[in-house]
């Protein structure tokens, strides 16, 4: 079940601001990327850092409906 089903949101990925996660597959990791953002230490600015490219290349692929790379997203480097 996705997360939009759940919560009866009655809207596609497209018209969602965050990734339709299906909950009973989702590994149960919660991170706070503002509190992150916050930090200015070199440890958290890598880590802010590699948020925003894993999502904003999340993002570009689901643009580009590249399937392929959506499922490949599995991990940052």
């Amino acid at each position: 079940m996705r997360f939009s089903e759940a919560f009866n949101l009655n809207k596609s990925q497209s018209e969602l601001d965050f990734v339709d996660i299906n909950l009973d597959t989702d590994a149960p990791l919660f991170i706070d990327p503002y509190a992150i953002s916050k930090r200015s230490d070199g440890w958290s600015v890598d880590c802010h850092n590699k948020i925003v490219r894993f999502f904003q290349g999340l993002v570009d692929a689901i643009r580009a409906k590249d399937e392929n790379t959506e499922r490949g997203m599995g991990s940052v480097s």
